[in-house]
């Protein structure tokens, strides 16, 4: 089966895509946004941000598009708000990027959401990019020792030092305590929550022990199975890397040092906003009895030296458009399904005004929502369009002076913050008269018009050609996503990781009380 998200061949019956973690049956809305690529700086940068000054209340958002209608899924339970844990979600998520390395090969780009007022074609949306969305599905198996339980939580009040410091698994010259196993095991939990926001209720109660329930993907497989796996591995892919980076000399830049060295003040500064008494009790709270600052100082540099590194790999991969025309030809069923082909024309980057129409007449006693529009209505709408567009030509008519008329008077919220401007616009994906005037034949730079839709009038301004049609994009992410996999993989082969299975104790978390 093909996910209608993202294209990954997935199994039959799977609940959720392995690579963007939606469910593979329900068909994405074309987006009309552009999409835009998270790199790891970005995520550095907001991490940054996040933990020295987090916001007063960190409900996580929600899902870039929405869950099947609520007839389509099971109510979720009734429960307590966890208060707790978004109070701190958006500290700890993304200080914790090392849960992320994990999603960083399973798509392309992320997609920010449709947005409701141009919705179009059923084309394919863009691959996704679970780091800020949601985990793959389950991890191989590492090898091991010992048989695998049921359960390994076991209540803070009877874990010993010693039961914490029990080595959990190793890889190369690296032990992973139970503490430590903590920090990955609990960050993959945090960054479903910050993943999926009130949608979490779907898939998992806070209320309930994560071994009691199952997996939406496995039923015959618990969530706390699930997380171990994905914390284990991505404990192997993290460490794998930072030892091919201590051999190849590679540091951290000063910036991320700077960020290391202060966070003990910052964690300290949490604790202070959430009334506890230390940087300690507040990674307690999160990670369980024994977690301190030392050794999540340790972790976050473990992350931060991967990230770098694997990046710096990343950088350092070359292709030409030959290998990305190949690589479309070599998996052209799998692109085809998508609805990609090589005929189609390259991309436009385009601006646009849009003047809803405003109903003026009254409703009928008892009727409830918004009069219905008439024809004066849409006349009204238009005019106001063609004076806008007038005020325009009878300035500057320059593409800036055009942004700033469009932050100032479009009805679009997906483009108001760009000055009306959607780029990497692709056949299909735009409503059928947007599209057919963005596409039409000999469209040049700077040509306007005003073009009417469901929706209202837009003023368009059609701002550039660019140099690749859209299954060149998406054959370019694909490969490059292919190529970067293969590395981690070259990394993870010369550098095996065992688990120990009789060891590992998991510790509780307030986020589950």
């Amino acid at each position: 089966m093909i996910c209608k998200q993202c294209g990954a061949e997935i199994e039959d019956g799977s609940a959720l895509c392995p690579r963007c973690g939606k469910p593979p049956e329900e068909a994405p809305e074309s987006q009309t946004a552009p999409v835009e690529e998270t790199s790891v700086e970005d995520i550095l940068s907001q991490a940054s941000e996040w933990i020295s000054d987090p916001p007063e209340e960190a409900a996580p958002a929600g899902p870039a598009e929405p869950l099947p209608d609520a007839a389509e899924r099971p109510a979720p339970p009734k429960r307590k708000e966890p208060v707790w844990l978004f109070a701190v979600l958006g500290i700890v998520v993304v200080a914790a990027v090392a849960a992320l390395i994990f999603w960083l090969f399973q798509g392309g780009k992320k997609d920010p959401g449709a947005d409701p007022d141009l919705p179009a074609s059923s084309a394919p949306a863009e691959e996704q990019t679970p780091g800020a969305d949601t985990p793959p599905d389950s991890p191989s198996d590492p090898s091991s020792t010992g048989e695998k339980s049921d359960t390994y939580t076991v209540p803070n009040d009877e874990i010993t030092a010693e039961m914490a410091s029990r080595v959990a698994a190793t890889c190369g010259v690296r032990q992973l305590s139970n503490t430590e196993l903590s920090y990955y095991y609990w960050n993959q939990f945090y960054s479903w929550a910050n993943a999926y926001g009130d949608y979490l209720s779907y898939f998992l109660d806070v209320n309930t022990p994560l071994s009691e329930q199952s997996y939406p993907d496995d039923p015959e497989r618990s969530w706390e199975s699930f997380l171990l796996d994905a914390a284990l591995e991505t404990f192997h892919q993290t460490i794998a890397i930072v030892e091919a980076a201590e051999q190849a000399g590679f540091a951290i830049d000063s910036e991320n040092a700077d960020y290391l060295a202060l966070l003990p003040d910052t964690l300290a500064g949490n604790a202070e906003r959430l009334g506890m008494d230390s940087a300690d009790e507040f990674l307690q709270g999160l990670y369980g009895p024994y977690a301190d600052v030392d050794s999540y100082t340790q972790f976050v540099r473990d992350s931060l030296v991967s990230y770098g590194y694997l990046n710096q790999l990343f950088a350092a991969i070359e292709y030409s458009p030959e290998d990305i025309g190949a690589w479309f030809d070599e998996n052209q069923a799998r692109f085809e399904d998508m609805g990609l082909r090589k005929d189609e024309p390259n991309m436009v980057n385009v601006r646009h005004i849009l003047i809803k129409p405003s109903p003026t007449g009254e409703k009928e006693d008892g009727e409830s929502g918004d009069a219905e529009l008439t024809d004066q209505d849409w006349a009204a709408a238009k005019q106001r369009a063609s004076d806008l567009l007038a005020q325009w030509q009878s300035g500057e008519a320059t593409e800036d002076t055009f942004a700033l008329l469009a932050s100032e008077n479009t009805e679009d919220p997906g483009s108001q913050g760009t000055g009306g401007l959607y780029e990497g616009v692709y056949p299909g994906e735009m409503v059928a008269a947007f599209n057919d005037w963005c596409f039409e034949e000999n469209r040049q730079p700077g040509d306007t018009g005003i073009v009417e839709t469901e929706y209202g009038y837009h003023i368009m301004y059609f701002s550039a050609t660019l140099d690749h049609a859209h299954w060149y994009e998406t054959a370019e992410q694909d490969y490059l996503a292919s190529r970067q996999q293969d590395i981690l993989d070259s990394l993870t082969a010369d550098r095996p990781m065992q688990a120990n299975y009789d060891s590992i104790i998991l510790m509780e978390s307030n986020a589950m009380q």
